[in-house]
């Protein structure tokens, strides 16, 4: 993109990406009434609104799902799927307590662990289902470093290090990996999308005896948040056929074609008047993805950051679930290095409010006049060795050794005027080049000088 080819016209994007590329894309809302985007699911929507310009529409939605051995709860003597994430260790544990004596390899929770996008998906439902909060503020702050957070954080470390309903080898999982534990038949739940509904209904064990649900919560009232995913379709501003792609874009994001799609494929719908569809309903799970809690992943707050921002905190929550860092030392560089990607990172205040030295003040008129006077001097000084040059004593020292170290002092003087007054990017910018060209100067007359002599 970056390279503004005009080949393509329109681009597939995942939902976290319209905030990373936006600037690449045309503004959709002068293009189409508002009616034509307005019945996408708001939550999901939003991701496509940067800086107030619509850059793309949804084309399929995600979701996570909870799947479930409805066989293995009914044997148990469990009649429903957990609600709350106690139920599921509780289930779990008995479950496996069973299972494990003819099968060693049967395991409790099988998710998306590994350090990778997949497991911000699952830490912004665990977040959700705990009240502990967005992970990012509007202010652009991480917000992961609270009492609910940390609980759920601990309770996940401990499915593995305590419960033993999570194998240490799963942390390394990532959907595929998930899938194929599931589909071995070695697995009670598995956090997942809507896609491994149809992969696990070719399994002859598998298809009639597993159930989808929402996703558990420390209470039930905070059970049912589903992360979004999916892919949307944007028009690149590049291209030489933006009425044409425009006109594609919305018969592929249009309600028609996607009730077509979750009929013979599966995908999950973003226009949600369609989950009131009765053919819709004969071939999806209506009930479910109408009842789920859309939670967002904070694309849209981090803006071009949000890559860096994932990156940070995936990286870290993992080394944590695997018992490389503490809690504390998790969300701690979680934090930091989310915030330096965002330019928000200020430990404890500590850098304060930006300080500068105000032309007002009795430090800037006492510098300034003395800089003056500095500039002045130097200016005569070299008036008058231009007026003297033929001057025998002049001759000896060099006029251009004279000429060039004078010049370099008055460069030097200069820098003042970017250190004084409210900082700009110009000013900063200045600062570092004027000292370093000024020395540069002044340190050439030194060479000329040493090449005359040799």
């Amino acid at each position: 993109m970056d390279r503004k080819l005009s080949e393509y016209d329109i681009f597939m994007l995942d939902v976290v990406w319209p905030s990373e590329f936006g600037e690449h894309f045309v503004d959709l809302k002068g293009l189409l009434g508002s009616e034509e985007y307005m019945s996408h699911h708001p939550d999901i929507l939003k991701a496509d609104f940067v800086g107030g310009r619509l850059v793309a529409l949804p084309f399929y939605g995600d979701f996570g799902i909870l799947y479930y051995r409805k066989d293995l709860l009914q044997k148990y003597g469990f009649t429903r799927p957990p609600e709350t994430w106690d139920d599921l260790e509780l289930q779990a544990t008995t479950v496996l307590a069973g299972e494990t004596k003819t099968n060693r390899g049967f395991t409790g929770y099988v998710a998306q662990f590994e350090a990778y996008e997949g497991l911000t998906c699952n830490l912004m439902e665990w977040l959700h289902g705990s009240g502990g909060g967005g992970l990012i503020d509007t202010d652009k702050r991480v917000t992961l470093d609270n009492p609910n957070a940390r609980a759920m954080l601990q309770r996940v470390w401990g499915w593995t290090n305590v419960k033993n309903i999570t194998t240490f080898t799963a942390l390394f999982h990532r959907e595929e990996q998930a899938l194929a534990k599931w589909m071995d038949g070695n697995a009670l739940f598995m956090r997942n999308w809507p896609y491994a509904a149809s992969v696990t209904n070719t399994s002859p064990l598998l298809k009639s005896a597993y159930g989808m649900a929402r996703l558990p919560g420390v209470t039930a009232n905070l059970s049912g948040g589903a992360t979004v995913g999916g892919w949307h379709l944007g028009v690149s501003k590049y291209s030489p056929n933006v009425e044409k792609a425009v006109q594609v874009l919305q018969f592929l994001t249009s309600r028609e074609v996607q009730k077509q799609r979750v009929i013979h494929q599966g995908l999950v719908p973003t226009h949600y008047d369609l989950y009131s569809d009765p053919e819709v309903c004969a071939s999806t799970n209506c009930g479910l993805y109408g009842s789920l809690t859309v939670v967002t992943r904070p694309s849209s707050t981090a803006a071009t950051a949000y890559l860096a921002v994932s990156r940070a905190v995936y990286t870290s929550i993992h080394a944590y679930l695997t018992s490389q860092l503490t809690l504390d030392q998790a969300v701690q560089e979680a934090t930091e290095m989310a915030m330096r990607a965002m330019g928000t990172w200020d430990p404890d205040g500590a850098l304060g409010d930006p300080d500068y030295i105000d032309w007002n003040s009795a430090a800037a008129i006492a510098l300034f006049s003395v800089t003056i006077v500095c500039i002045g001097a130097a200016i005569v000084l070299f008036a008058f060795m231009l007026i003297n040059r033929t001057h025998r004593v002049i001759r000896a020292a060099s006029p251009l050794f004279c000429a060039l170290m004078i010049a370099g002092n008055l460069m030097s003087y200069s820098t003042i005027f970017t250190y004084i007054g409210v900082p700009t990017r110009v000013t900063c910018l200045l600062q570092p080049w004027v000292m370093v060209i000024s020395f540069a100067v002044a340190m050439s007359a030194i060479v000329t000088k040493s090449w005359r002599i040799y």
